[in-house]
């Protein structure tokens, strides 16, 4: 629970960042956390107790990061543990977790293909 509610904090955080272009430079800095967040995703993949909302938060973070940042966050993001996560996200048998990772996995393969 008290991860969710850091995903949402951060997620709110960096979407209202992102639609606003006068908060470039707060978008910047948080761009020295990206790496802890991002790790705290993969935790997220190796959990075998986690929620289906927790994977559905964490699936939507990654693909606000990944949205948000682009190509500049390609590093960070290509690991095995990323990969699962969506994996099991997109297998998930809830619809919300099934969109939101599927979503998150189309903006993955758009910094891809950069």
């Amino acid at each position: 629970k008290q991860w969710y509610q850091r995903r949402v904090a951060i997620t709110a955080g960096v979407q209202g960042l992102k639609h606003d272009d006068p908060a470039q430079n707060q978008l910047e800095a948080l761009r020295p956390h990206l790496q802890i967040i991002v790790q705290l995703l993969m935790g997220v993949s190796e959990d075998k107790d986690k929620t289906e909302s927790l994977t559905t938060a964490a699936c939507g973070l990654l693909g606000d990061i990944v949205s948000t940042y682009g190509s500049s966050v390609k590093h960070l993001v290509q690991f095995d543990g990323i990969s699962n996560l969506l994996a099991q996200g997109r297998r998930s048998r809830s619809v919300k977790t099934k969109h939101t990772a599927t979503w998150a996995s189309k903006e993955m393969k758009k910094i891809n293909a950069l």
